[in-house]
Order: structure tokens, then C-alpha cells, then sequence
């Protein structure tokens, strides 16, 4: 393309409004530079506090945005102030300290200039006298009012402060200059168009638009400040409605899956509803078979149970028999070994006072017991059945009715055979101990001591003129009978093989507890002693044994190998925890009786009873004990 002399004056028109659009960058960089100098932190503080993203969102949106907490608020603001500043200066970098201005304007108007220039050529190619009315003042003025508008939406904006006024001022100050120096360069432009060159006029609008972009460039710069507040505010926005978006995305991908499941699940159960009646048919049947099958197992279990309890029953029941037999066998055994008391004849008391009263010459105690009456002598009062009376009433069987308050023989044989005990002597009856005998017609009456080798042996008053001991053969013709009163029942302990063989003695002093039955015992009955030192009361040995024989004050007889017996009651009680000791006596049971002796003479030391020393006759092994059934303290 060639150029000529009028290309050449255009050309320097246009480097004309180069130089002045320059010069107003430079005048606006100056004043940009100075307010933002040291205020950036705290402008960005001011348009942090005043980003306001709710003018963006519509009333549904802003109800959430509400609701969130401050902190997140403050996190949407500052990622939209920094997005905001990221496409500022992506887009002009206005906010760049070190920016230059000139050369982007030179750039953008050299843009425009080409661009012109081109079609400016191809319109004078196509029309060389076509006229173009182009009024560039018209235009810049154009721009001005879009400027203005704009700068009139930046001061609605609440940033908008003391900083952006001076912004404007210094840029309508550059823009007057430019409008005083454009209308210099007008008059020459209008000659130009006058003289009727296309050219000219192509000129006319590169300069306008040189000075439309000085005047855009000086205008971005003084609204930066409110345009950044307006766009972080709408990045904030942004932000807040892509998080809600995605929430929403996110529940109903949630909701889409669940409802996958549930047509899933649906899907699977119409299928199983849909099967054949026939399979139906057929899982009941198999059901049924398989009920049948279990009935019959059980059955079959139960029945094997039984069989097997049935079996152990059988086995056991012959096994708890014979463990039974052979318990009560051995409980028979252990008995008859260890001598457990047995019930046996209580007569024994009676016997023993009889005896008490052996060899006295008089009955007239006796006599006057039964008749109250003074007495003669045995002829003309005869007392035998005085003496069995007297003993009975000393026993205490007269009041309880078990023997008859009678002075005559007749009376006792009437009084037992109304009661069916009355026995002949031809009757092959085995008289007992306290049976009363009976001679002759009724002539004579005593008392049964014991019966041994086919004689029965007794104790009678009013016999030789006294109380002796008789002994008669069981098959005497003089013996006519025996009457055999009910007495209470006494208790009978057999002492096993090895025990009774010893005995030892206690002083009755050593006994001092004032509340104890054995101390009671001695003060009441008052204390006697034989000739020997043992103790005495009512003519039997006052003794120390088990409990087994039986409590303090009973009447004990204890029946010697050699056929002696020990009358005894017992005085104190020995103690079964004592080492050694077991239910039959001290020394594992060997010293049965323990005889309670005189304090002052036996102590400190004396030989015990059944030795050489003492008492040689009592050497004989202790093989029964009897408890009469009597006590003392009743």
C-alpha cells in the first residue's frame, strides 16, 4: 500500500492524540498510585466487612444463606474477593502497582487504528466519492454518558467511600484535558472532511476512538475500587449457590439410590411372588414330609430314652435294695457291737430298796405305813406284804396305782389277777426283777431280785423274824405264783467286749458350782460316806459316767462279769470331749464308772477301786448298765 502526503498528515493527527491520550494515563496513574499507596490491607478489610452476596440470590437463597454460620460466611466472602481480584487483573491488571497504562492504551488504539485503517482502504476502493458523516466529538460524548452511568451504579455500592471520589475527580480532570486538546485537533479533522477525502474521516473516528479508550481506561480506573466490591459479592454468590447445588445434587443422588434399592427389593419380592403354584404345592408337601420325618425321630429319641431309664431303673431298683438290706444289716450289727440302750423291765428300783432294808429284825415301820396301827409282832401282826408295800411307796409306785397299798397277801394275788398279770408258777412263767412271788395259800409274799441257774432268788420281810434273801427253785411246789406289776419301763446299756475293766475315782468336794445339779445333789442328800470314803446316798454309790447311762441323780445298776452288781446314782457328768473319752467312758471307754469319794481321805493320792489295794472283789469286768428309771430330785 502506498502512502501519500495526505496519509502523511493523518498520520501525524493521529500520533497527535497518541501523545495527549499518554499523557492523561500518566496523570491518572499518578493519582491511582497515591491513594492506593499503603491502604490496600485495610481497603480490603473495608470491602471484606461491606461484600454483601445476598443482591445475587433470590428470597429461597437467601433464607439459607441465614442460616449459615458466620464463619462460613466469612470463608464464601473471601474466596469471592480473591476471585474477583484474579479476574481484575486477569482482565486489566488495573490493580498492579507496577502496571503501565500506556502500553495497554497504545495497544487497544493501535487495534482500533488497523482495524479502521483496513476497512477505511477497502471503502475507498469501492467508492472513492461516497462521504462518510462521522462526528467524532458526537461519539467521545457517547462514551461519556456510558461512563457516567456507570460511575452512578459504583456509588449505590455501600463501599464506596472517600478514596473513590478522589478516583473520579483526578480522572474527569485527565478527561477535561483531553477534551481541550481533541478540540484543537477537531478543526483541523472538520477541514479534512470539508475538503470531501474518505480518508479524513476514517481518520476522525481513530482519533475518537483513541480518546474513547483513554477516556474507558482513566473511567475502569477510578471505578475499580466499588466495581471489586460488586463482583467479589457476586463471586461469593457464585460460590454459595454451587455449594447448594451440590447439596442438592448429592441428597438426590442419595434419594436416587435408595429408591434403586427399594425397586430392587420390590423387583426381587414380585418375583418370588410370581412363582408357580405348583413350586408352592410342592414346598408345602416337602414341609410336610419333613414334619412327618421329625414326629417319627422324636418319637423315636423318647422311645430310646425309655428303654435306657427303664433299663437303669431295673439295674438300680435291685442295687438300692440290697444297699438297704445291707445298711440295716450293719445298723443291727453296729447296734448289738456298740451296745445301743434297749427298753428293759423297770423293777429294778423297788429290788434295790428292798435290798436297802436286808437283814432288819423289825417291821414295825413297815406296819405302821400300811395300817397306821401300833405293831405287835410278826405273829400277831404279820407284815410281809407291810415290807413289799412299804418298798413301793419308797419307789413311788403306790400312788401312780402300779402296786396296791395292802397289808394281806390275798389283796396282791385279787389286785394282779383282775388285771390279767397274775402267773402260776406251773404256768413255766420266768419271773422278772420286782415281781412280787407268792408262797402257799396266800401265806407269804417278797420280792424277785433276779432268777439264775433255774432259782429264783428274792428279798422278803417278815422272814425269820426280818428281811432276808431267799433263793428257791423255779419248780418249787411251795411257790404258787408271781405277780408281775407294770412298771415303768427302765433303760438297759450293753457294754461292748474290751470296755468296763477299770475304775477310777473324784473327790465330791472338787464339785463347786452352787447352780449345778451335781453340787445340788450333794447338799441335799448331805453328804455321806461309808467307812471306805465312798460317797453314799440311799445305800448306792454315788458315781461320775456318760450321759449315756443317764443324767445327774438317776438310779444305775451296772452288772459285773462275775454277777455282782454296783447300785449307783450318778452324782456328776463326764465329759465326752475330754481326749480319750467316747460314750461309754474315759480311756477309749475302759472306765465306765467313776466312783466320787472322799476328798480329805483319798487325796493326795490312793489306790483305785478293783485293785489289790482297793476293793480286789470289784475286778471284774463291767458288762450291763440298767437305768432304773428313777431320780432322785423326783
Amino acid at each position: 500500500m502506498r502512502i501519500n502526503a495526505k496519509d502523511e498528515k493523518t498520520f501525524k493527527a493521529t500520533a497527535l492524540a497518541l501523545n495527549a491520550a499518554k499523557q492523561s494515563v500518566k496523570t491518572s496513574k499518578q493519582h491511582m498510585t497515591a491513594l492506593s499507596m499503603g491502604n490496600e490491607p485495610d481497603r480490603q478489610e473495608e470491602q471484606s466487612a461491606y461484600v454483601d452476596p445476598t443482591r445475587f440470590l433470590d428470597g429461597k437463597e437467601i433464607h439459607k444463606w441465614n442460616q449459615l454460620p458466620q464463619s462460613l460466611k466469612k470463608r464464601y466472602i473471601a474466596e469471592g474477593i480473591k476471585e474477583a481480584k484474579a479476574s481484575s487483573k486477569a482482565r486489566s491488571g488495573i490493580l498492579k502497582d507496577n502496571y503501565d497504562f500506556t502500553e495497554e492504551i497504545e495497544k487497544k488504539v493501535a487495534n482500533v487504528y488497523t482495524a479502521d485503517l483496513y476497512r477505511m482502504e477497502e471503502t475507498a476502493g469501492i467508492n472513492t466519492y461516497q462521504r462518510f458523516e462521522y462526528n467524532p466529538l458526537k461519539r467521545f460524548q457517547n462514551h461519556w454518558n456510558h461512563r457516567e452511568k456507570n460511575k452512578k451504579l459504583s456509588s449505590e455500592n455501600e463501599i464506596q467511600g472517600i478514596t473513590d471520589k478522589r478516583s473520579s475527580a483526578a480522572g474527569q480532570e485527565s478527561i477535561r484535558k483531553g477534551e481541550r486538546y481533541l478540540s484543537k485537533e477537531q478543526e483541523q479533522i472538520k477541514l479534512q472532511i470539508k475538503a470531501g477525502i474518505n480518508k479524513e474521516s476514517a481518520t476522525g473516528k481513530v482519533v475518537a476512538d483513541s480518546a474513547t479508550a483513554t477516556s474507558t481506561a482513566t473511567s475502569g480506573a477510578v471505578t475499580a475500587g466499588g466495581s471489586l466490591v460488586v463482583t467479589a459479592g457476586k463471586k461469593a454468590a457464585d460460590k454459595f449457590k454451587d455449594y447448594m447445588q451440590e447439596r442438592s445434587m448429592a441428597s438426590e443422588q442419595a434419594i436416587r439410590n435408595v429408591e434403586s434399592k427399594m425397586t430392587e427389593i420390590k423387583n426381587a419380592n414380585h418375583e418370588m411372588d410370581s412363582l408357580p403354584s405348583s413350586l408352592k404345592y410342592i414346598g408345602a408337601a416337602v414341609g410336610a414330609v419333613l414334619l412327618s420325618v421329625l414326629a417319627v425321630v422324636v418319637q423315636a429319641v423318647f422311645s430310646f430314652l425309655a428303654v435306657i431309664i427303664g433299663v437303669i431303673i431295673a439295674i438300680l431298683v435291685p442295687i438300692i435294695v440290697v444297699v438297704t438290706i445291707i445298711s440295716t444289716l450293719i445298723g443291727i450289727i453296729a447296734s448289738l457291737m456298740s451296745s445301743t440302750p434297749v427298753i428293759a423291765g423297770g423293777g429294778e428300783r423297788i429290788v434295790q430298796i428292798a435290798l436297802q432294808e436286808e437283814n432288819n429284825p423289825s417291821g414295825a415301820k413297815y406296819w405302821r405305813y400300811v395300817m397306821g396301827s401300833q405293831f405287835v409282832n410278826g405273829d400277831v401282826t404279820p407284815w410281809c406284804a407291810c415290807f413289799v408295800s412299804w418298798c413301793a411307796n419308797e419307789a413311788g409306785l403306790i400312788d401312780s396305782g402300779i402296786v396296791p397299798k395292802a397289808a394281806a397277801v390275798r389283796a396282791y394275788h385279787r389286785y394282779y389277777a383282775e388285771r390279767g398279770r397274775f402267773h402260776y408258777a406251773s404256768e413255766g412263767y420266768t419271773p422278772q426283777p420286782g415281781d412280787f412271788i407268792v408262797f402257799g395259800a396266800d401265806t407269804h409274799i417278797g420280792i424277785v431280785q433276779y432268777v439264775e441257774n433255774g432259782r429264783v432268788v428274792t428279798i422278803e420281810g417278815n422272814t425269820s423274824d426280818a428281811v432276808h434273801s431267799r433263793s428257791y427253785a423255779l419248780n418249787s411246789s411251795y411257790v404258787t405264783g408271781y405277780c408281775n406289776p407294770e412298771y415303768p419301763a427302765g433303760t438297759t446299756i450293753e457294754i461292748p467286749e474290751g470296755m468296763g475293766t477299770t475304775h477310777t475315782y473324784m473327790g465330791w468336794r472338787t464339785i463347786t458350782s452352787r447352780t449345778s445339779l451335781q453340787y445340788q445333789l450333794r447338799e441335799q442328800s448331805g453328804e455321806h460316806y461309808d467307812s471306805e470314803g465312798f460317797g453314799i446316798i440311799d445305800g448306792r454309790y454315788v458315781i461320775a459316767c456318760t450321759t449315756l447311762y443317764g443324767q445327774v441323780g438317776d438310779y444305775v445298776d451296772f452288772y459285773r462279769e462275775n454277777g455282782d452288781v454296783l447300785h449307783c446314782v450318778i452324782g456328776d457328768i463326764k465329759n465326752q470331749n475330754d481326749p480319750g473319752c467316747n460314750q461309754y467312758g474315759h480311756q477309749n471307754g475302759e472306765r465306765v464308772v467313776e466312783f466320787v469319794v472322799q476328798y480329805s481321805t483319798w487325796y493326795p493320792s490312793h489306790a483305785n477301786p478293783g485293785t489289790p489295794s482297793c476293793k480286789p472283789e470289784w475286778n471284774s469286768r463291767v458288762v450291763k448298765a440298767v437305768n432304773l428309771g428313777y431320780n432322785y430330785f423326783h
